[in-house]
Parts: C-alpha cells; sequence; structure tokens
C-alpha cells in the first residue's frame, strides 16, 4: 500500500478521492471539490491544504484503490495545523492505516512549518460530537472519539463551531476541537491555556 502528498498536478485523484470516500464517509460536512483544487494550487492564502492518500495503483485511474485519506490544514501565521478529515475505507480499518495517516498528516504539518523557519506551535483536530449526534448515530461518534483519545488526543473545553464550508451549508454545531499530543496527553486542557 502506497501514500501520496497529493499536489495540484493530482486533479483526477482528488477528484477520485473526493466523489467516492470522502463523500460517502461525510455526509455533513461536505466542502466542494473546487476549493480543495484552488487551496492545493495557492499556497499563499490563509492556510496551506494537504491531502494524502493511501492505496494501491493510485496513480491508475483503472486498478486504483483508495484505501483511506488525511486532509489537513496548515495556518502560517499562528503555526498551527488542523486535520479535517481523516477517513479509512471500511473494509481497511482496525490494520493501523488510521495511526499511519494520522502520523503522516502531523510529519507534513511540520514539514511546512519547517519550510517557513518555524516550529508547528499546535495540531488540532475535528471529531463529531457523540453528545449531540442522533441516536443511530452516537456510538459510532463515541467510537471515533475513544479512537482519538488513544492517538493521544484530548477534546479542548471550549465552544466550537466550525465555519460554514460552502454556502448553504450552514455552520456545524456538533462538532468537539481536538489537541493532539506527542506524549501523556492531560485529561482535558482548560480554555485559558489555548
Amino acid at each position: 500500500m502506497a501514500e501520496l502528498a497529493l499536489s495540484a498536478d493530482d486533479a483526477e485523484l482528488l477528484a477520485a478521492f473526493h466523489g467516492g470516500l470522502y463523500l460517502a464517509e461525510f455526509e455533513r460536512q461536505r466542502e466542494p471539490l473546487a476549493t480543495w483544487r484552488q487551496r492545493l494550487a495557492d499556497r499563499d492564502g490563509a492556510y496551506e491544504l494537504c491531502v494524502v492518500i493511501a492505496g494501491d495503483d493510485l496513480l491508475d485511474s483503472r486498478a486504483r484503490a483508495i484505501h483511506g485519506a488525511v486532509v489537513c490544514e496548515y495556518y502560517p501565521k499562528s503555526s498551527c495545523g488542523l486535520i479535517t478529515y481523516l477517513v479509512v475505507d471500511p473494509s481497511k480499518r482496525k490494520q493501523g492505516l488510521g495511526r499511519r495517516l494520522l502520523s503522516r498528516a502531523r510529519t507534513e504539518l511540520t514539514a511546512r512549518a519547517n519550510a517557513k523557519q518555524r516550529s508547528l506551535a499546535l495540531v488540532l483536530g475535528e471529531v463529531s460530537n457523540p453528545d449531540t449526534r442522533p441516536e443511530a448515530d452516537a456510538l459510532p461518534a463515541r467510537n471515533r472519539l475513544q479512537w482519538f483519545e488513544r492517538q493521544n488526543a484530548r477534546v479542548l473545553e471550549i465552544s466550537y463551531v466550525q465555519p460554514d464550508l460552502r454556502s448553504g451549508l450552514g455552520r456545524d454545531r456538533d462538532l468537539l476541537l481536538l489537541a493532539f499530543f506527542d506524549h501523556d496527553a492531560p485529561r482535558s486542557i482548560p480554555s485559558a491555556d489555548v
């Protein structure tokens, strides 16, 4: 299985991920493909987009199998990273791919900070709040949150509202903001420290 960090030249592979695994797994929080294409091409904006896709035969559109991906953003002004999407095909779960993609995202974010002669100050992430999800979605959301906690992420004790990702979608008030740590994460992080 290969991992590939996409560039603006990988438009076809980006479209295959976006139209397949991404749309299938992120029903409510869909960013337009055009936005991703623009962000991959423009590294001088408010943030830099990074998309890493894992799978087999990724460059062969007829044989390609996308097994997972991580999407993250680097914010040069604060030198912080935000992991916005981490998805693994259900048939490939519980094999360590999610952990590998999370690690790769942190490596990519660190490299972007280093390229600007900075240290990566903080890595954040978004995850569905299991306490605000409909009953049918609460258990999967709780399992995702617990998985992130096993990866040394902790929920920030602040009210978090995701901005409107596209016109008409609306702001998402059902997310938690996580902070990722290298070792021994604290049980919680007071908002005064953020």
